[in-house]
């Protein structure tokens, strides 16, 4: 998530583009570095064909891009929310109704873009 934020955050405030953008290429970056680093370290798939997996992220990363982009924009227009708040907001939306939120239970989510507050 970390990707994600630093980058909607950083493109809107310091090279002023529209948050809407910043969103949707975060999303992107996030995604393209997820992926790079699950292929590469995670599954240690270095000689498996690229285009099978390839694919389906690029489907995945379609709705899951859309899906937050909607959502904050959504949120910051309508909802009257800063767009850093609308993007946690979203963020944790989308994955509590993702099929990975079955499988926390009795946890506490923490919508603070990465940093702890103990």
């Amino acid at each position: 998530m970390l990707p994600r934020t630093a980058t909607l955050i950083g493109l809107t405030e310091l090279a002023g583009v529209n948050y809407v953008v910043s969103t949707w290429l975060g999303t992107v970056v996030g995604s393209l570095s997820n992926f790079a680093i699950n292929k590469r370290w995670a599954f240690s798939a270095r000689s498996a064909a690229l285009a099978p997996a390839l694919g389906r992220f690029v489907l995945v990363q379609g709705g899951a891009s859309g899906l937050h982009t909607v959502g904050v924009w959504a949120l910051t227009r309508f909802g009257g929310a800063p767009y850093p708040v609308s993007k946690l907001v979203v963020a944790a939306a989308v994955y509590l109704a993702s099929d990975e939120a079955a499988y926390v239970t009795g946890q506490t989510l923490h919508v603070n873009g990465g940093m702890a507050m103990i």
